[in-house]
């Protein structure tokens, strides 16, 4: 595994970090044995760097996280997001996960529908109490009483432009709950808009090798600024791409990858991008995914 320090911070984060947005949720259609098989094996093999947040699963991706690796906390990096909000059925929903999620698993049209109306029913809550408190909850879950990363959770503009949240941060950061904080922005557009706040540590952003390319000049402040940079989506929705179309260099060894595995090596091997994120919730998605390090 290769390692890159996460901007001007003392992070050491793995090239490839491991997505957890599916390891707890209702569509996740692995047990929750394999996915904790999962979790130990990508330690093993050198991924340190685990990306959540409080709404992940009901919260119950920050728990499992915190239970896999409660033996291996000076190993791993967790890094958690708060910001958006569940409703009180999408809350109590996590009860009957183990008696919704097997229709689901055999239902594919199920489950993204099921995805689908998440999405368009997520609201946000960016009250100074309220993230202090869903920070203190990541915490409890996570079974660790520091966060190396905290995420504001895809922010709108007013609440960048706001003093008062990175007031609190900072409070925080000071008694040692969290090390270093940013924020996960929903358009790229936010990042220059963040690269105002001189404390602010890392972004993460929506970058496939496409999205790279149209935003050079803006990761390139970023980079220079000395922000880290956390790659999430790198497979464009799964909307993959040719290896010509990845401009992959003359005499790269293209019959090794599938289409996955070249659009997350486009990534991972740019040197721009610190970490890419990349869900995996099975051991064999994993051995494919540690195939595209160098």
């Amino acid at each position: 595994m290769r390692y890159k320090k996460l901007g001007n911070t003392d992070l050491e984060a793995s090239v490839i970090g491991f997505g957890c947005s599916r390891i707890a949720s209702l569509t996740t259609k692995y047990s929750h044995d394999e996915v904790s098989k999962t979790l130990a094996q990508a330690l093993d093999q050198g991924i340190n760097f685990y990306d959540t947040a409080d709404i992940y699963g009901q919260g119950d991706s920050e728990k499992l996280l915190g239970k896999v690796f409660q033996q291996h906390r000076e190993k791993v990096l967790f890094c958690s997001k708060a910001g958006l909000t569940l409703s009180a059925p999408q809350y109590y929903i996590r009860y009957l996960k183990p008696f919704i999620r097997p229709f689901l698993t055999y239902l594919p049209a199920a489950s993204r529908k099921t995805t689908a109306v998440r999405q368009h029913i997520e609201k946000q809550c960016f009250q100074v109490d309220y993230i202090q408190k869903q920070i203190e909850n990541s915490l409890r879950r996570l079974n660790t009483d520091y966060m190396d990363l905290f995420l504001l959770h895809n922010p709108p503009t007013e609440v960048i432009e706001s003093a008062e949240i990175f007031e609190m941060l900072d409070r925080l950061k000071s008694k040692g709950m969290i090390r270093y904080y940013g924020v996960s922005c929903r358009q790229h557009k936010d990042a220059q808009l963040c690269l105002q706040n001189n404390n602010i540590s890392c972004l993460q952003l929506d970058l496939s090798a496409t999205k790279i390319q149209q935003n050079i000049d803006l990761l390139n402040e970023i980079s220079d600024r000395q922000v880290g940079i956390i790659a999430r989506e790198c497979l464009n929705n799964h909307h993959l791409m040719t290896a010509s179309e990845l401009n992959l260099p003359n005499g790269y060894p293209t019959e090794n990858y599938n289409s996955a595995q070249l659009a997350l090596k486009s990534v991972v091997n740019n040197n721009i991008v610190d970490v890419a994120l990349v869900g995996m919730a099975c051991r064999s998605h994993l051995t494919e995914n540690l195939l595209v390090v160098d």
